[in-house]
């Protein structure tokens, strides 16, 4: 599995973390002198003069380091609730794609049926870590991948970038991201592209997979994982969804529209406690029928 590698040849990049120096690019204008302390930043503080984002490539190898194992765990456990056997081929869109820990997790799960793998973030500081993800493609028979340093809203800008049909969008940590560079208002916007340039290409008598992984705090963007139900639904799209989080009376609990709305929709929505291999996150999947559109 290519995630055990990059973990150990990011870990050999930063065994201790370093203090950058002169050439640090800590909003505060000092050096942190940790690694985990600037991701804790991103992940869980707001100020100004916090970091919001991985923009410094000893961040990125300690992020791998840390997390991209984690993160594969996360996206096996919820694999593991989804019936795969209704999938004959997996072509997956990524967004916020990273070191590609959900690859790494259908790979595993996927029992050598075929993988087409398209992954965007727009960090280009993923670049070394993606033409790796990418050459380690090339060894499998039943894996292709194709990994970008792009933002997603220039994608969806120009439509014809996507062409090909997918049955599977994974979106990871990017809400959470959106939230910390004050992108929020831009959710519909990025749901709005995900119907109208991925899921309106699909072929409609097969099911389509998505899959949100994130922070499980509304603090972070929780509280907008839901409108992507609503977005389907209002273009004709019937289904199912799970949602996955600690706070069962929170905006992705129990109700399903956090105690805000009552709407009875065409995507069955239920709740589940976070199994331990979700490591904590919240996560909402949802299964469109095969031949959905009403």
């Amino acid at each position: 599995m290519f995630i055990s590698e990059l973990v150990e040849a990011c870990t050999k990049k930063v065994p201790d973390c370093p203090n950058c120096g002169d050439e640090c690019n800590h909003p505060s204008g000092v050096c942190s002198g940790r690694c985990t302390e600037c991701l804790r930043e991103v992940h869980f503080e707001s100020a100004n003069d916090k970091r919001s984002d991985y923009n410094c490539i000893n961040m990125v190898y300690s992020y791998v380091r840390d997390f991209a194992e984690r993160y594969e765990e996360n996206m096996c456990t919820l694999l593991q609730n989804v019936n795969l056997d209704q999938y004959p081929h997996f072509n997956i869109f990524s967004i916020g794609c990273g070191a590609a820990p959900d690859l790494a997790a259908f790979e595993k799960l996927a029992e050598k049926k075929p993988i087409f793998y398209a992954g965007c973030d727009k960090n280009t500081l993923w670049k070394k870590t993606h033409n790796a993800i990418e050459k380690y493609s090339e060894s499998k028979s039943n894996i292709s991948a194709i990994l970008n340093q792009c933002d997603i809203f220039d994608v969806f800008a120009d439509s014809g970038q996507i062409q090909r049909s997918y049955n599977v969008v994974v979106i990871q940590y990017l809400i959470s991201h959106l939230h910390n560079t004050k992108q929020s208002g831009r959710i519909y916007e990025f749901y709005k592209g995900i119907i109208d340039d991925i899921v309106c290409r699909r072929d409609a008598l097969l099911p389509f997979l998505i899959i949100i992984n994130d922070i499980d705090t509304y603090k972070k963007g929780r509280n907008l994982f839901y409108k992507l139900i609503d977005a389907l639904e209002d273009n004709g799209y019937s289904g199912r969804a799970t949602a996955y989080s600690s706070w069962a009376n929170g905006d992705l609990g129990k109700t399903r529209w956090g105690g805000n709305k009552i709407r009875a929709g065409t995507i069955e929505y239920s709740y589940k406690t976070p199994p331990i291999g979700l490591n904590k996150s919240a996560a909402l999947v949802i299964e469109l029928n095969g031949g959905s559109r009403l």
